[in-house]
């Protein structure tokens, strides 16, 4: 049996909204038009580990010259039911099902179930537009991953003591609704002093943690789950610290031996691994304009006051019968275990009586809420007391790792010795160790050049196949290119799909990758520095 280059697509759009796909009408593959097909981009916002993730987001246009996706066509069995919000799915299948057959020889080239199904996208519609030049007549659909729901809006967190970046990112996704059974979160290598979130897009402050953590990685996969990998994760993980393919500038090599210690996997082939992997396209940058032999991150420290006012709200507060009134305080500086308001101590009224709640005991706001239990009361002097975090120290950390030769080397002034600078901007409340072993995960990346190289993968057969759905962020891969004398490891940062033709006969996958960084000891933890006992990574 060989496989075939191609892949089964089905295109799903959930017109009830409760993302379970089961609606007469959710199934819209049949109306895809195969040109342009669908797109799907997901990963960084360039393949380095310097810039920040992005939301994925993927794309189809469907035929409409029945009229039958048409926003205004009130006689369409989706009127006013595809509109932005609306789960969608793109899945493929590749392989040709069979039943087991136990008299059959082993073929190294059939995966272990005839069959591999893979969710390649998954999120909601973000905007949907529409053409109607005669001929080509169709609505398109663009889609967003969930992470844009940690954009969309803004949560509240209390104030927390030592807490790791993974175990804040945690309470970031539990604040927005994201559901636990979605995520994949590995044990952060830096813990914060403090930490909050102020009313804020968890977005921003996830972005704050992840350049608290260094080098990291943030992303969401096709079948809905958000990854947090630490600093040291592809130093430890097999799929970053192994490769996981050979790609070369043409067809060549021989097959792979048939490997009994391989783990199973259903999707995988039996042989464990490839070879005869090409690309089409090789786009190369050296990288010299990111290097970065100088690091530098801005730390404060607090110390928790007496119990003291913190906020007034500095005018009278007049309420009509039964009326409520919710007050967001907001401090100079955070603070904890805030004091419902007391009549009296924290306020006066005349005209009627009141109740007073609070939430959000910690952290930068205060939610206040006043209610009106008779009269038309008048709430005076109204104060919020608590135990504030003040500043008494702020320090920029920089780097201890020798970068001396780096320096020399790129100077921007030949002779000058004028250190290229990277300015960490992240979370502050950070002990100056951890913010050191930040500067030196940075410096130790980026004190030499690391290349920027992106490759196109095209279906040329099955093994082609599989390697485009296979792949994702933080895969380590080699590549070998004549032409630029490139023969190493990279990681994948981004990943952009296209899948179009009749029956996804056409499928393109461009990888933008970062050259591996060749460390000795690449497991940087502050725990480890001038501890004679301790066991690097490498």
């Amino acid at each position: 049996m060989t496989l075939p280059a191609t892949v089964d697509v089905t295109v799903e759009v959930s017109l009830d909204g409760t993302g379970l796909y089961t609606g007469t009408y959710d199934d819209v593959t049949s109306a895809v038009a195969v040109d342009p097909g669908i797109s799907i981009d997901e990963g960084r916002e360039a393949a380095r580990a310097l810039m920040p993730p992005k939301v994925p987001s993927w794309g189809v246009e469907l035929h409409n010259e029945s009229a039958a996706y048409s926003p205004e066509n009130a006689a369409s069995p989706v009127y006013q039911l595809l509109i932005p919000g609306r789960p969608t799915r793109l899945t493929v299948l590749h392989g040709e099902e069979r039943a087991y057959r136990a008299d059959e020889l082993y073929r190294a080239d059939l995966p272990y179930r005839g069959l591999a199904s893979y969710t390649l996208a998954s999120g909601a519609v973000d905007d949907i537009h529409q053409t109607t030049t005669l001929g080509a007549q169709r609505v398109g659909i663009d889609s967003l991953g969930t992470m844009s729901m940690l954009v969309g809006q803004n949560v509240t967190v209390a104030v927390q003591t030592s807490i790791r970046t993974d175990q804040a990112i945690s309470l970031l996704l539990d604040a927005a609704g994201w559901p636990t059974a979605l995520r994949s979160i590995a044990i952060g290598d830096t813990t914060l002093l403090y930490w909050w979130c102020d009313e804020r897009s968890p977005w921003t402050a996830i972005l704050e943690l992840l350049a608290a953590e260094g080098p990291c990685q943030l992303y969401q996969t096709g079948d809905g789950v958000i990854h947090f990998e630490n600093r040291n994760y592809r130093s430890t993980a097999a799929r970053s610290s192994e490769s996981q393919a050979t790609f070369l500038d043409r067809d060549d090599g021989p097959t792979m031996l048939y490997r009994e210690d391989r783990a199973y996997s259903s999707p995988d082939l039996y042989r464990g691994g490839l070879s005869s992997l090409w690309f089409t396209a090789l786009a190369y940058a050296p990288g010299y304009k990111q290097i970065f032999n100088r690091a530098t991150y801005s730390t404060k420290r607090r110390t928790l006051g007496a119990l003291a006012t913190i906020w007034q709200y500095g005018a009278d507060l007049s309420l009509s019968a039964s009326q409520s009134i919710t007050l967001i305080a907001k401090p100079t500086d955070p603070f904890q275990n805030a004091v419902t308001p007391a009549l009296t101590t924290d306020y006066t009224v005349a005209g009627g009586t009141v109740s007073v709640s609070l939430s959000a005991t910690s952290g930068l706001v205060a939610f206040i809420t006043v209610t009106a239990t008779s009269g038309a009361p008048t709430v005076s002097a109204l104060k919020l007391r608590a135990q504030p975090l003040t500043v008494v120290s702020e320090t920029a950390i920089q780097n201890s790792v020798d970068a001396s030769a780096s320096i020399a080397k790129y100077s921007p002034i030949p002779g000058a010795n004028i250190p290229r600078t990277l300015q960490v901007q992240a979370w502050p409340e950070v002990d100056p160790a951890m913010a050191e072993a930040v500067c030196n995960a940075w410096v130790n990346r980026y004190q030499e050049q690391r290349p920027q190289v992106s490759i196109v993968l095209r279906n040329a057969d099955a093994d082609h196949v599989r390697q485009i759905l296979d792949r994702q962020v933080s895969d380590r891969i080699t590549l070998v290119d004549a032409n630029t004398g490139l023969s190493g490891d990279v990681w994948v940062e981004t990943k952009s799909t296209t899948i179009s033709g009749a029956g996804g006969r056409v499928i393109a996958c461009e990888l933008g990758c970062e050259k591996v960084e060749e460390l000795s000891g690449a497991v940087w933890d502050v725990s480890l520095w001038d501890n004679p006992s301790a066991v690097w990574g490498v």
